[in-house]
């Protein structure tokens, strides 16, 4: 793709009324998970970092053969002693560079994705309480950030993340409040506004980074979970899509909509 196909492709779109916001309208390869949790794509550390790993897992990239400027900083860093995961339905030109080849069926990758973060979870969460775990993904997750439910039947829905817009004259914030996700500070128990937010990437100059601190600018702790200091516990419906078997897949017998007991605040009372 060069910049000469790009400008005509986008061109001819602007002649037919269609709308270029990004250079991946164009050649429509925009993987939707990292712009709709980060605000972008490929504000990512530069391929020769892959050098400062000591495990490296590849999966939807056959670096190889699509990513050839790069792909000397995968092969040195192996020469250096890194471990490196492939996983890709077939014997592609990263799987030989790989210490492990996982094959993974087609249609699949959403099953073993959650997977992985069930034995993440569970095991370093859960069971346990892992300090390095814990402060990873206090700091750099959206693990602590708090989810508005809906009702539906006899249960609840999650509908999207609260906003400090949600709020009564919005946390304080003037730019951007719908834009601006909100947490609990495990410290003091108020909502608080972490930076970090797309909306403090288009609004408040020099607050678009991952330290740990409120929109105020003070130091915070954010709370993982609401477990021991709910106000009332609510039965939450989530969607389950490996109960119907097609194209030869295994399913098994449990409900379309499972339902589990989820601790939660309640909204009627107010948070200083």
């Amino acid at each position: 793709m060069s910049m000469v196909s790009y400008a005509a492709g986008a061109r001819y779109l602007q002649l037919i009324g269609g709308v270029t916001g990004s250079f991946y309208d164009w050649y429509c390869d925009l993987p939707p998970a990292s712009p709709q949790t980060w605000g972008e794509q490929t504000d990512v550390a530069e391929s020769a970092d892959w050098y400062n790993s000591n495990f490296l897992i590849l999966w939807g990239s056959n670096v190889p053969q699509t990513r050839t400027p790069d792909a000397h900083f995968y092969t040195e860093a192996r020469y250096k002693g890194v471990k490196s995961v492939v996983i890709c339905p077939d014997y592609s030109e990263a799987s030989k560079f790989s210490d492990l080849w996982l094959a993974a069926k087609q249609g699949t990758d959403a099953a073993l994705g959650m997977a992985f973060g069930h034995v993440i979870l569970t095991e370093y969460h859960r069971d346990r309480e892992v300090p390095y775990f814990r402060e990873y993904v206090r700091q750099y997750t959206d693990l602590p950030l708090l989810v508005r439910l809906v009702p539906q039947e006899d249960g609840f829905v999650p509908e999207r993340l609260l906003r400090a817009s949600d709020f009564d004259q919005s946390l304080g914030e003037d730019a951007n409040p719908d834009w601006k996700t909100v947490a609990i500070d495990e410290t003091t128990g108020r909502v608080v506004v972490p930076n970090g937010s797309i909306g403090f990437r288009w609004g408040d100059k020099g607050k678009w980074n991952l330290e740990e601190r409120e929109s105020g600018g003070s130091e915070t702790k954010l709370r993982l979970g609401l477990k021991g200091t709910e106000d009332e516990v609510a039965k939450v419906r989530f969607p389950y899509f490996a109960n119907t078997a097609s194209n030869g897949f295994a399913s098994t017998e449990h409900p379309s909509v499972l339902t589990r007991n989820i601790p939660v605040k309640n909204e009627a009372r107010r948070w200083d």
